[in-house]
């Protein structure tokens, strides 16, 4: 029979690393920017943001795009297309204090309620302490650093309608006469309104896209997915070739089926120094929808929409690259209308009362070896001479 032989492991592979391990986790950070400047009533989703540069510069640090982005975008597109100077754009109107307000409110800089030994809290310094800088990184996922269950709980609180829901590692004991006692998932506070959380879901379904959305690898047939690419050189020495040598880590996060949320799963895959097109969607996004699907099967949920395809069809201003005319109140001036394609719709989320639960799966792993945990519903990174990725 097999056996378990740690001796022939890593180091560092049998801890619970999606509780003690932390990385920079790059774009899948951006929903924070977003989720707060719609809660503030600064953005809607529709509104567009011209001025949009292939980089923005401070102090020295340059933030670019990987690819060359429309001068103005709806903020859907940004997402979808995870533009880091669009995001930035955002995050200079919600302001220093709204974005680390929010940064704190989902979860970051603190241990989740799950009580696991060497739980890491990340990093996440004051605002007080932030430079100029750290606008151009933080809403980027640069500048903190957080546990790969901290991302997952920023989703999950999108997911049960911008209300925590602190998670559990077990759903259940059973006692010495059998008796099986529920574990109760316990309410949080709410971060972010319901119609907040309902309008950056359908924001996340349009990077579950084809391109130039980043996330259409990560569909599920049969399932609208809402979820974020993530790709982030993590800096593990210095000098003019430490950019060049740095790691990368893919991340792809998400939940479904988006229309009612039932599981949220991360997925994180270490690269190797160098990688070339190693990114969140091209990597993790195909592993994400293979555990997704298969999760959703054994718990019976039944398919939402039509089944044929990878691709899910979503409503919106995403056109062929273009920023189509805002409906909301645009930021700066918009750019000129373009006819949108009639698609099947994405209905709302119908979230569910606030002690609704998410349930939520871990993945962390090396070259595709994965190992998966099984959590609840929770609530919600290092230095910032990273250079960012989509």
């Amino acid at each position: 029979a097999a056996k378990s032989e740690p001796a022939r492991v890593a180091d560092g592979l049998e801890q619970n690393r999606p509780l003690t391990w932390t990385y920079t986790p790059g774009s899948v950070n951006k929903i924070v920017t977003f989720a707060g400047a719609i809660e503030r009533g600064i953005i809607n989703s529709d509104s567009v943001i011209d001025g949009i540069t292939n980089s923005v510069t401070d102090s020295g640090f340059t933030i670019t795009d990987d690819h060359v982005m429309p001068s103005a975008m709806s903020a859907t597109e940004i997402l979808a297309r995870s533009s880091n100077v669009g995001t930035t754009k955002v995050a200079a109107m919600l302001g220093k204090q709204g974005l680390s307000h929010y940064l704190s409110a989902f979860g970051y800089g603190v241990t989740t309620s799950i009580d696991f030994p060497a739980q890491s809290s990340g990093i996440l310094a004051a605002s007080k302490d932030w430079h100029s800088i750290d606008m151009l990184t933080k809403p980027i996922g640069y500048g903190l650093a957080a546990t790969p269950m901290q991302v997952l709980d920023a989703y999950m609180t999108i997911a049960n309608g911008g209300k925590i829901v602190h998670p559990r590692l077990v759903s259940a004991r059973i006692d010495a006469q059998g008796v099986r006692h529920q574990t109760v998932a316990q309410p949080g506070g709410r971060v972010v309104s319901k119609a907040t959380a309902s309008a950056v879901t359908e924001m996340l379904t349009h990077v579950v896209a084809p391109s130039p959305a980043t996330g259409g690898s990560a569909a599920v047939p049969g399932y609208t997915v809402a979820g974020k690419t993530g790709t982030a050189r993590q800096k593990t020495g210095n000098g003019a070739d430490s950019f060049a040598l740095a790691k990368l880590e893919a991340t792809f996060v998400g939940f479904a089926p988006a229309e009612n949320p039932r599981f949220a799963v991360i997925v994180v895959l270490d690269g190797q120094a160098g990688n070339v097109g190693f990114y969140g969607g091209s990597e993790s996004g195909p592993l994400f929808s293979q555990v997704m699907a298969q999760t959703l099967r054994l718990n019976g949920v039944a398919p939402t929409r039509d089944p044929q395809g990878l691709s899910q069809s979503v409503t919106g201003p995403l056109v062929s690259g273009l920023a189509a005319a805002p409906t909301g109140p645009a930021v700066g001036a918009p750019s000129a209308p373009v006819k949108a394609p009639v698609k099947a719709p994405v209905k709302a989320p119908a979230h569910a009362a606030d002690s609704k639960e998410v349930n939520s799966k871990v993945a962390k792993g090396k070259h595709r070896r994965v190992s998966t945990g099984r959590a609840s519903r929770s609530h919600g990174a290092s230095s910032t001479q990273s250079k960012p990725l989509q």
